[in-house]
């Protein structure tokens, strides 16, 4: 099963982290934040979590359209 989580802040990271950890695969995420040139520091934060969490981070949202569930974990901070 694919799971997709929408934003991959701190909740989202560590929910997934521990899906990981109990042997769930097939994680994937997707946050606006990540390849935006405007936040310098939240892009590799977040680009990091996923590489370390196992989870594949998609460049749009369209990334999760196969994914079975998708947990979201945003914010607006704009």
């Amino acid at each position: 099963m694919r799971i997709g989580f929408i934003g991959f802040g701190e909740a989202g990271s560590t929910i997934a982290g521990g899906l990981r950890s109990a042997g769930v695969e097939g994680l994937f995420a997707f946050d606006i934040n990540a390849h935006d040139a405007r936040f310098r520091t939240a892009g590799p934060l977040i680009q990091r979590r996923a590489v370390e969490g196992g989870t594949t981070l998609g460049d749009s949202s369209q990334a999760l359209a196969p994914c079975a569930m998708m947990p979201t974990s945003t914010s607006f901070n704009r």
